[in-house]
């Protein structure tokens, strides 16, 4: 496959950086690890605090994990400074280009396994081939190599290989499931006789009722208009994308790559005009007309001005979407508000939908929709957290939460480095330390057999979850061009744009985004 033209002039332009700044050189590059200082990368999970400071929203456990690893090793942990924290795949790339730039990568890092155009990973086969040295004797039994430490499925997930199936990053973390929710005021709730939706068509009838209430929401946590939006990236998109699986999945393994995803909007799949698209093109106008009436009518008018965090810490915001991270402040402070929290998973968009689509001029799509399908574990068993744990993520096969790369900018040919870098990856992956990272947090799972996580999500664990096929809706290969498309989607929301010249610019973007992706 052929990669973009900004990869090639990245890794030039890095060959040719002259040897200043800080770190140890290899040949004509630049890093700041040594032999001895290791600079790492965990973005939001680096210490924030100290145990003695500590509130419900500092990490300090990655601190005692570093100092523990000095201690054993000699190695200094340095944390990486220059990235923007509260940024996402845009930024993380800005970061690091700059990185690279003033010689700064850092040795282990997080961007979103997003760049694998780049060459900014290193293959992990042969480490993770190798013993854990770090595993107590009973844990090197059960696991005699260091992959064997992590759930198998993880391996064949876009976050953990790049498009030539190679694993390229550590799945330290998991989401508990889906990453965000919807918290809800559980006191009012009761009070109001709503009962918690199961699917998107109880879910529209929720919002429409608790919307005429004045700051009451719902909320989402972005208040702009994208096409990234939680409620499509996990609801929504996967409801309507699962009815192409067998259209995307060439080669019939059961697994979406990214490479198939980005084939099948090449070729039009995922396309919203009938001329291009004749068999599907419903699914995607239904696909997005569900997401367009989900701003235009399910969320309040004051959605992208209000002060959604006063209205929900005052009791007033009934409804708010946030991701799962916000469980453990929302458990500390359920202990001083005079209401209580609750938290449901988005519904997806099943037969119940099927009249609003039809009334949508959308009856091909309409039909295609199916009963939704839950994954719910025995609500008769007796579980530790530990088992419940295990349980769920055998049942539900989550994503990664905190995936964990080598950074070939930040390694280049030192080997002391690389090695380093494999010695506390592995020594950060013993259960030990996954469980110290989770029961701090309290709301992500262990990446390795035998971590335990935080009490926090027992309930959590054992609700509802909506199932699908695993595969997602793309909007593009590059984040400029999504960019362009959810400007383009706003419009179109705000009617500014018509339904034709939407279709007709989110087809054509998508369609020579994926190509260049594919080197077409």
């Amino acid at each position: 496959m052929k990669k973009f033209s900004s990869t090639l002039l990245i890794l030039s332009t890095v060959s040719l950086l002259s040897a200043c700044g800080v770190g140890e050189s290899t040949a004509n590059h630049k890093i700041p690890s040594t032999d001895k200082v290791l600079v790492v990368d965990l973005h939001t999970w680096m210490p924030t605090g100290s145990s003695s400071s500590a509130d419900l929203v500092s990490i300090t456990s990655t601190q005692e994990i570093a100092d523990e690893f000095k201690e054993l090793t000699g190695i200094t942990i340095k944390w990486f400074t220059g990235k923007t924290l509260s940024g996402e795949k845009n930024e993380a790339s800005a970061d690091y280009i700059k990185a690279i730039q003033n010689g700064t990568m850092p040795a282990i890092g997080f961007s979103w396994s997003a760049f694998t155009d780049r060459g900014y990973y290193m293959d992990l086969s042969e480490a993770l081939s190798t013993e854990n040295e770090f595993l107590t004797e009973e844990e090197k039994a059960l696991y005699p190599t260091w992959k064997d430490q992590f759930p198998s499925y993880l391996w064949d997930t876009k976050d953990c290989q790049d498009v030539n199936g190679k694993p390229i990053a550590l799945p330290v973390l998991l989401n508990p499931g889906p990453a965000t929710g919807w918290y809800y005021n559980k006191t009012k709730f009761d009070s109001l006789g709503y009962e918690v939706p199961k699917t998107w068509s109880e879910f529209r009838t929720l919002a429409l009722d608790i919307n005429a209430n004045p700051d009451a929401g719902p909320y989402v946590y972005k208040q702009t208009v994208e096409l990234q939006n939680w409620a499509f990236q996990f609801a929504i998109g996967p409801s309507f994308a699962q009815l192409l699986f067998d259209d995307v999945d060439e080669n019939k393994d059961g697994v979406i790559s990214n490479q198939e995803n980005m084939k099948a909007l090449a070729d039009g799949v995922y396309s919203p005009l009938k001329e291009e698209n004749p068999d599907r093109y419903q699914i995607a106008r239904a696909a997005y007309s569900i997401f367009k009436d989900f701003y235009k009518n399910m969320l309040p008018y004051n959605w992208k001005t209000a002060n959604k965090d006063t209205a929900w810490s005052e009791g007033k915001a009934m409804l708010r979407e946030n991701g799962l991270w916000s469980l453990r402040a929302e458990k500390g402070n359920d202990n001083t508000r005079d209401w209580k929290f609750g938290i449901f998973p988005t519904p997806m968009v099943g037969d119940d939908s099927k009249d609003y689509l039809v009334g949508k001029s959308l009856p091909l799509a309409a039909s295609k929709l199916v009963k939704n399908e839950s994954i719910q574990l025995d609500q008769e068993r007796e579980y530790t957290t530990l088992s419940r744990a295990e349980s769920f993520i055998n049942l539900y096969k989550p994503d990664a939460s905190l995936y964990l790369n080598l950074m070939y900018n930040g390694i280049y040919e030192n080997e002391t480095v690389k090695e380093n870098a494999i010695k506390f990856l592995k020594f950060l992956s013993t259960p030990e330390n996954v469980s110290k990272i989770c029961v701090e947090h309290q709301a992500v799972l262990g990446g390795v057999k035998g971590a335990v996580p935080g009490r926090s999500l027992d309930e959590w664990l054992m609700s509802s979850f909506p199932k699908t096929k695993p595969i997602t809706w793309p909007t593009s290969a590059s984040l400029g061009d999504d960019v362009t498309i959810n400007q383009n989607f706003s419009k179109w929301v705000s009617d500014s744009i018509d339904d034709n010249e939407f279709y007709s610019s989110i087809a054509s973007i998508q369609r020579e985004s994926a190509k260049k992706f594919l080197g077409e």
